[in-house]
């Protein structure tokens, strides 16, 4: 939930030297405004962890505009010029769409939240997928789990003379 300043309970100055601790009181709670002077503009007093939340839907946002600049091209059959997620171009346009639409629930529950997390949780398990197969591992069928690989140890370097 983004924090909404124009509700802010407004104060001057002079009422920090006043009643200063219901004022911050009232700010750690719910934050406050305090109104603008001559010198100074309207400043704005909220608890460190309601400022981390904004910070991070900011975050989120962000993320958002590069994810969509990213798969806009992609969804159109063309590479993006300056990616921002380039682990995206691994999959064809059914996965691209999965990814949108796992991305986009993932972002209205952080908003409802008002916390990332759920974004940076979906965030990891595609690029996980991505890493996965840039890695050439398979991704589907043919796995011969019982299969078994045998390793030796390498040959000793003879030293030059």
């Amino acid at each position: 939930m983004a924090l909404d300043i124009s509700r802010l309970p407004s104060h001057q100055v002079k009422d920090l030297n006043r009643g200063g601790k219901e004022v911050f009181d009232q700010a750690a709670n719910t934050g406050v405004r305090l109104a603008s002077t001559a010198t100074r503009p309207e400043l704005v007093m909220i608890s460190v962890p309601k400022l981390t939340r904004q910070l991070d839907l900011v975050r989120l946002g962000e993320l958002v505009a590069e994810v969509l600049g990213d798969l806009s091209p992609l969804f159109q059959g063309q590479r993006p010029t300056s990616p921002h997620l380039a682990w995206l171009s691994v999959f064809d346009e059914g996965e691209l769409r999965a990814f949108a639409a796992d991305f986009s629930l993932a972002v209205r529950v952080a908003m409802d939240l008002g916390s990332a997390e759920p974004v940076s949780r979906v965030i990891h398990r595609w690029r996980s997928t991505a890493e996965y197969a840039l890695a050439g591992a398979p991704l589907s069928g043919g796995i011969e789990w019982g299969a078994t690989i045998p390793l030796a140890r390498p040959e000793p370097l003879e030293a030059e003379d």
